[in-house]
């Protein structure tokens, strides 16, 4: 994948900026800043949810929307998520 950051640390891909609703934004930003480290549940809730209470189901959703946003990108359930 072609994955990065602008200045102002918004997604891009392949040079472009991604249009992402504001939470999976965070989340892709969070996994860019992190990459190669594993993220914890924590950190999503921090970043994304800004210290409002995170479901696992919420945070599973928010990871799948995700994965359809990103051109190219159709893992298969059960595989990881690399940024």
């Amino acid at each position: 994948m072609i994955l990065g950051l602008d200045t102002q640390g918004f997604p891009l891909w392949a040079g472009e900026p991604l249009d992402l609703p504001p939470k999976e934004r965070a989340v892709l930003e969070l996994l860019i800043r992190k990459r190669p480290h594993v993220v914890g549940k924590q950190a999503f809730a921090d970043a994304a949810w800004a210290g409002r209470p995170m479901s696992d189901e919420s945070l599973a959703r928010c990871i799948s929307r995700l994965r359809r946003a990103l051109p190219g990108s159709a893992p298969g359930q059960g595989e990881p998520f690399r940024a």
